[in-house]
């Protein structure tokens, strides 16, 4: 595979608005998730994208949703344990367009700590969630090289 030829001169400015991620941690119970997943169900809250990581003694669901407002108030309804993070959206036409993502990013020496692809389609794309150190930088190194990336209000349509 060609490696891509990525010059941090040729990016201009760039303010991106970033996607809400949740960081919820549960129980390690799967009645716990359900209950969760239940819940997003009736309040008509959609899952973009989300990744698990678990511990003995935890569950740690990280979600990308629809109206993330909804969510938030949710969560704080439930009494949920959570974080929120910005996160950066990238949209592409193929697979191999991951390689290119994350050697442009790597170029301008911004640490990516996950990644995690999107369940649904945006705009007949497939795409991903990046959890990275500079979410602005990284979305810079992004567009440098012809990709797009695309903000929560993309996805609250």
């Amino acid at each position: 595979m060609d490696s891509v030829e990525i010059s941090k001169i040729e990016v201009g400015t760039c303010i991106y608005t970033g996607i809400r991620q949740f960081s919820v941690f549960l129980d390690n119970k799967q009645m716990a998730l359900e209950t969760l997943l239940k819940n997003l169900g009736t309040n008509k809250i959609s899952l973009v994208a989300f990744s698990s990581v678990e511990t003995r003694d935890y569950f740690v669901l990280r979600i990308v949703s629809n109206y993330s407002e909804n969510l938030k108030k949710l969560l704080l309804t439930g009494n949920a344990s959570f974080t929120e993070n910005d996160v950066l959206g990238v949209e592409f036409f193929h697979s191999d367009d991951v390689h290119k993502v994350v050697n442009a990013i790597s170029v301008y020496e911004v640490k990516i700590h996950y990644l995690y692809p999107l369940l649904v389609k945006y705009n007949n794309k497939i795409g991903m969630i990046l959890r990275v150190e500079d979410v602005d930088l990284a979305a810079k190194a992004v567009h440098s090289i012809g990709l797009s990336t695309f903000s929560q209000e993309d996805i609250d349509r």
